[in-house]
């Protein structure tokens, strides 16, 4: 039996949860003058103490508030066995001005996160959705990883997480798969209203589809604006494909930005591009990875997190990005380790006899590491 109690301390009503296989599950007191599962919120009563967290993080159940609550997560609040209500969507505008949507990882989930974007659009309350691996519920989830791991997922915004999933049910190695994706993403961004988002969530789909970017803009039915006469730009050189040790970083970057890998995994992983071992540090604090998008004024610079974050393929879940996630840190030890080593081969030609028996000693080392 849970308590349901009112933001003043209260009590309402009860929410029964059967044990075992008992029908129905979920069952609340009859509704009263005083009582309407639509109108109100689960652990609100706590949320109002805790306004200082700048943020609600909204539930399904009253299993995961409890159990998010108990390893320590604040600002947790759930439904009343329905799905979010305006009412209740206004009721939480109230007490924090932003909410992350924490429902199951399931397709069933997902579902509810985009309908429950909706609500909050029309309510105009912020919102971002923390998207769960391998379909996991946020009790079960918190109890494997704690509250380092809650606080390592990303919280994607209402744009970005509509465009993650319209990838559903699509094979976007397909040229049709990914036009119909392009297209999806167009009548998603239609609904985006400020000049700065749109024009990051632009780059990301120019980037993810290879469409052009006036192509993209005719779609969505956006007119692009003429720009000032500037200087010529010079033409822009040819990239060179990326080394093995930059695959394997991007691969590594792209897993951990998609909660596919855990943070600790890469916690003291030196990376050998400088913005990319920026973007880890960031992806390792937790911090949403659009604040370090937005943050670059630099194109290239825009370009290069852009890479490093698309990936592909990445694998379909925890199990498969685990085994991928070794096979790139052993990539980058051996590398690294050759590198070391045609760095030696060359002092050693250069240096006095008496370094070369310690260089000697170095080569050997390395080369039974890169064996290995």
């Amino acid at each position: 039996m849970f308590p349901i109690i009112n933001a003043q301390g209260r009590v309402l009503g009860f929410g029964g949860r059967a044990m075992g296989s008992a029908q129905p599950k979920y069952l609340n007191t009859a509704e009263t003058p005083v009582f309407n599962k639509r109108l109100g919120l689960y652990a609100l009563n706590f949320a109002h103490k805790e306004r200082a967290v700048g943020r609600l993080v909204l539930v399904e159940g009253y299993m995961d508030t409890v159990s998010l609550r108990k390893h320590g997560v604040q600002g947790v609040v759930a439904t009343l066995g329905t799905a979010l209500t305006e009412e209740q969507a206004r009721l939480m505008k109230r007490y924090a001005p932003e909410v992350w949507i924490s429902y199951d990882g399931d397709a069933a989930g997902q579902k509810a996160a985009l309908r429950a974007l909706d609500i909050f659009d029309q309510q105009g309350v912020p919102a971002k959705v923390i998207d769960y691996p391998e379909g996991m519920d946020p009790d079960d989830f918190v109890k494997a990883r704690g509250l380092s791991g809650f606080e390592a997922l990303p919280k994607y915004d209402s744009t970005s997480y509509r465009m993650i999933r319209a990838r559903d049910g699509l094979d976007v190695s397909t040229q049709d798969g990914m036009t119909q994706y392009a297209l999806r993403c167009c009548a998603i961004l239609k609904q985006v209203k400020s000049p700065v988002e749109m024009e990051n969530h632009l780059r990301r789909l120019v980037n993810e589809t290879g469409y052009d970017r006036e192509i993209l803009l005719r779609q969505i039915g956006v007119t692009a604006t003429a720009k000032p006469a500037q200087a010529p730009r010079r033409p822009r050189q040819r990239q060179e494909a990326p080394s093995e040790i930059e695959m394997a970083e991007q691969a590594l970057l792209s897993m951990l930005s998609a909660g596919l890998i855990p943070a600790k995994l890469l916690e003291g992983q030196t990376f050998s591009n400088p913005q990319y071992q920026a973007l880890a540090e960031h992806l390792i604090s937790g911090s949403p990875i659009s604040a370090y998008i937005d943050n670059l004024s630099d194109d290239a610079a825009r370009e290069t997190a852009m890479r490093a974050l698309n990936y592909s393929p990445l694998p379909a879940d925890g199990e498969s990005a685990a085994r991928m996630a070794e096979d790139c840190l052993r990539t980058i030890q051996k590398q690294r380790a050759g590198q070391r080593i045609d760095q030696l081969k060359q002092q050693i030609t250069t240096a006095p006899p008496e370094q070369k028996a310690e260089l000697y000693q170095k080569l050997a080392a390395l080369m039974k590491q890169l064996d290995g």
